[in-house]
């Protein structure tokens, strides 16, 4: 059992009148020199000493406690444990692995000599008394690595208690068992240090350094700007990694925008960031840092919550997917990339939007006209096509047939939008029991759906691009993306330079993918499926307008390449 002592002289001030005389250590001797061998790690050492005595007949307990030679305090010492039986036992044994350990703890390099004392510690009531012999240990030839780590100092938002260290998350090798990578996310102050310990609790091994060299006893670590940091070690090279963490958000289907959203999630320390987040319809997203596409944290396969990031993954043995969801509304998400986290949990917002009775039936007008009637499943009205709206045009939603009944609105333009031309274009926007009429910020072709559970009203569009790449000779990375432009109704156009025996393909990536029916590949005009197979029509070079006229449920449309 490992103690702590407190003495500063052999003999403190005696309580009572009685005296303890000291115990006389005997072995190891004076000057001994012994080699640590870590193939037999459970060899062990027998300390042992003579009794002490006391003039009143007070009970006497022993500790074995190794320590620098000469020291009168002994209150942090490199290793202290309780002799056997209570204390009583005259001797202990310590093996070679636990005074390695123990020197390492303390600093002492691999294979280095430590030369140090051993103290017989004699202990009555509240008197110590203690012999020592000056001893050498030879270390271990190598280090054993730490399986835990932690981080602490004043840069750093726990401190530099060595008890509120916070830990980091211990990553996977590639063969699925713990390695010795390191992760967490954690707030650092510019220009003030902080360190990397094996333990949260003294004595411990500091690991400090620079410019991304990790050195054991190093110097206190630091950035130069304050900031939200993702930090990673790597103890078997003694390397770590400092990256910035400007923000995280959640870009996917489910959001407004789309995979060109970008919806954030703030810090709010100890690893942890949360964030409230509308979801508009049933899909998926992922976590990306910093806007890069390079930095996205998805779903580790098989499990409920846990997450890793796409670039890593492979490297801890790891499959990842997309965040499926399969609820819409307004949510608060939690990701803890803490180091006992890299989960996501999420929760209803308690103030996502109050639920508004729905009617039993909802039509939509333009101009006042009845286009259709809403299909309705329970709390949720989704138009049945997606419908060609123009600028210009007013539009009215109502639960009676004729107009007459409850009139629903919004406050703003149908495809007002930060990211008009992302693939794919979407918003949710308070629903408002109201009359007034609605218009459109540009011409579209856009699924409406109002969701009176949450009073929201949700719209969307696609955007279409002509993709154009040289399939045979595996020339994807360099495609052609060529912009579509819509024009009333339901019809994209472009006109750009196309290359003989290039494939191509008109798609709002990835869930519009038109292409040509089957056997009907190398046709300039005819019936696009979504789906289909790569055009593969052109067979000179040139210029050529690409048209498509989609039908109202994007799953068919009528192409056109005309050369100009």
């Amino acid at each position: 059992m490992t103690m702590m002592l407190s003495c500063t002289t052999e003999t403190m001030d005696p309580v009572g009148n009685w005296d303890l005389s000291k115990p006389v250590a005997t072995s190891p001797k004076a000057d001994s020199k012994i080699v640590l061998n870590e193939e037999t790690p459970n060899t062990a050492i027998n300390f042992s000493w003579e009794p002490a005595s006391n003039t009143a007949g007070y009970g006497i307990t022993y500790s074995v406690v190794l320590d620098t030679a000469g020291s009168s305090d002994l209150s942090h010492p490199i290793l202290a444990v309780k002799s056997g039986n209570a204390g009583t036992d005259l001797s202990l044994k310590l093996t070679h692995k636990e005074i390695d350990d123990a020197l390492a703890l303390a600093g002492f390099p691999v294979a280095a000599e430590a030369k140090i004392a051993w103290y017989a510690v004699a202990s009555s009531l509240s008197k110590n008394s203690m012999d020592s012999k000056a001893i050498t240990f030879t270390r271990f030839v190598s280090e054993e690595l730490p399986t835990e780590l932690f981080i602490g100092g004043t840069a750093t938002e726990v401190g530099e208690q060595l008890a509120n260290a916070a830990s980091l998350k211990r990553l996977l090798e590639a063969d699925g068992n713990p390695g010795y990578q390191f992760e967490v996310y954690h707030q650092l102050n510019a220009d003030e240090a902080f360190f990397f310990y094996n333990r949260n609790s003294a004595p411990a091994v500091a690991f400090g350094g620079a410019d991304g060299t990790l050195e054991k006893g190093g110097n206190g670590i630091t950035v130069a700007e304050s900031g939200v940091y993702r930090i990673k070690v790597d103890l078997e090279s003694m390397t770590y990694d400092l990256m910035k963490v400007e923000h995280l958000s959640v870009v996917g289907d489910a959001i407004e925008g789309g995979w060109g959203g970008d919806e954030p999630i703030a810090y709010e320390g100890n690893g942890v960031f949360k964030g409230k987040i509308n979801i508009l319809q049933k899909a998926g997203f992922v976590f990306r840092l910093n806007g890069d596409w390079d930095y996205l944290i998805k779903q580790v396969v098989g499990t409920a919550n846990e997450l890793v990031m796409e670039n890593d993954a492979e490297g801890q043995g790891l499959e990842f997917m997309d965040i499926p969801f399969d609820a819409k509304g307004a949510f608060i998400f939690t990701v803890d990339l803490s180091g006992d986290g890299f989960t996501y949990t999420y929760e209803r917002d308690p103030n996502g939007g109050d639920p508004m009775p729905a009617p039993d039936n909802l039509y939509f007008f333009a101009d006042g006209v009845k286009v259709f009637e809403f299909t309705k499943d329970e709390n949720t009205f989704t138009a049945p096509q997606y419908i060609a709206m123009q600028t210009g045009v007013n539009y009215t939603i109502n639960a009676a047939e004729d107009g007459s009944g409850d009139g629903y609105s919004i406050l703003e333009m149908i495809g007002e939008t930060q990211t008009p031309e992302a693939d794919w274009v979407n918003k949710g926007i308070t629903l408002i029991p109201d009359e007034a009429n609605m218009t459109v910020a540009r011409d579209q072709a856009y699924m409406l759906e109002l969701d009176f559970s949450v009073s929201k009203f949700n719209w969307s569009y696609y955007n279409l691009k002509l993709f154009h790449w040289d399939d045979a000779n595996s020339g994807w990375d360099d495609r052609i993306e060529a912009v579509m432009t819509y024009s009333h109704p339901f019809t994209f156009r472009v006109t750009t330079d196309l290359s003989a025996n290039f494939d191509s393909k008109i798609n709002s990536p990835w869930a519009i993918q038109f292409g040509a029916q089957d056997g009907k590949e190398g046709e300039l005009s005819g019936t696009a499926v979504n789906g289909g197979n790569n055009f593969l029509n052109i067979t000179k070079d040139g210029s050529y307008e690409v048209s498509i006229v989609v039908a109202e449920d994007y799953q068919t449309g009528q192409y056109a390449f005309t050369e100009q």
